[in-house]
């Protein structure tokens, strides 16, 4: 976690050196929220080109495990249950602040089930793998066998909120509840998260805006992002507070550490 007080005071030391400018808290906020998502999004990019890097053997130091371990403050587990509201298909309903999923693991069955010793993985399929599947009885999906379409269904049936995010799961168990999924069976969801939105909360005495601990949120990143995220919130607020200089300030300063870390 990074503190997001500590962050907003060096943005705040660095912005108003030189009477660049001031930065409020309202457009504070709005910037550490874009600055953390953007850090995200890179996140898996970072970790797909770092496979094609030399590698390094000293512990701890591979760029690789690097980034696995910044990952790792995004990963989570949730439990869920199977339902089947049409009566002929299996649906999972998926954490809202999901990302990427990582696995799916069927975990445990309800009292009509298949008796799960261990849990089973529940592979991905495209929609067009999933018919050919279906068409040929030797690789049809089964309770050794379950996968998943990764639909992202917007609604189930109008008893379902239509904000929330269902996949389907294959095989359905109906009638034959030893062939597959029964509603009130559980999955659990391996997922990497979208972090809780940050916020510097504050209170106004005598026209100042003093922080506010107990409505803040912090940054739910690696501690080791810390100068990255004041970097990268002094680029943007060099737009915002309209001085090319701030930005290019931040800039040159990112392209040295980057450079750095390359040499």
């Amino acid at each position: 976690m990074v503190n997001i007080d500590t962050v907003y005071q060096k943005v705040l030391a660095l912005a108003n050196k030189e009477q660049r400018g001031y930065i409020t808290p309202q457009e504070f906020n709005l910037l550490v929220d874009k600055t953390q998502k953007d850090i995200i999004n890179n996140y898996f990019h970072n970790v797909k080109t770092s496979y094609y890097k030399p590698k390094n053997q000293t512990e701890g130091f591979d760029e690789t495990e690097m980034l696995n371990e910044k990952l790792h403050y995004l990963r989570y587990y949730a439990d869920a249950n199977v339902v089947n509201p049409a009566g002929t298909i299996a649906w999972l309903q998926l954490p809202n602040d999901l990302y990427k999923i990582a696995t799916l693991m069927w975990k445990s069955t309800s009292s009509s089930g298949v008796d799960l010793t261990y849990p089973i993985e529940i592979k991905e399929v495209d929609k067009h793998v999933l018919l050919e599947m279906l068409a040929n009885p030797l690789t049809k999906p089964s309770y050794k066998r379950p996968v998943y379409v990764n639909s992202y269904q917007q609604e189930v049936t109008s008893s379902y909120a239509t904000s929330e995010l269902w996949i389907n799961l294959y095989p359905f168990g109906g009638d034959t509840p030893n062939n597959g999924f029964q509603a009130s069976d559980v999955v659990t969801i391996d997922y990497w998260r979208i972090p809780q939105k940050p916020s510097w909360g504050f209170v106004v005495v005598d026209g100042k805006a003093l922080y506010n601990a107990s409505t803040s949120k912090h940054i739910l990143l690696h501690p080791s992002e810390e100068e990255n995220i004041v970097t990268r919130i002094l680029e943007l607020a060099g737009i915002v507070i309209k001085d090319p200089t701030l930005t290019q300030m931040a800039y040159s300063d990112k392209m040295n550490i980057k450079q750095e870390q390359n040499s």
